[in-house]
């Protein structure tokens, strides 16, 4: 199994709020595309989107 930083190597930890949404978000359908994708409860019609990240104390996180 490939590690997350292998598979997105131009991913930082440093990167802005937005960013952070966007990096989640396809790890997200990676792990569909990889792992779920031929399971019974699978609905391939539905996406993912992660919002409401915003920079906190020099990093990021999420606001509901």
């Amino acid at each position: 199994m490939t590690s997350d930083r292998d598979q997105h190597p131009h991913t930082s930890v440093h990167a802005d709020p937005s960013a952070w949404g966007k990096m989640l978000a396809a790890v997200y359908r990676d792990i569909a595309n990889r792992a779920v994708r031929d399971l019974p409860t699978f609905n391939k019609t539905l996406s993912v989107e992660a919002i409401g990240f915003r920079a906190h104390e020099g990093g990021s996180l999420v606001s509901w």
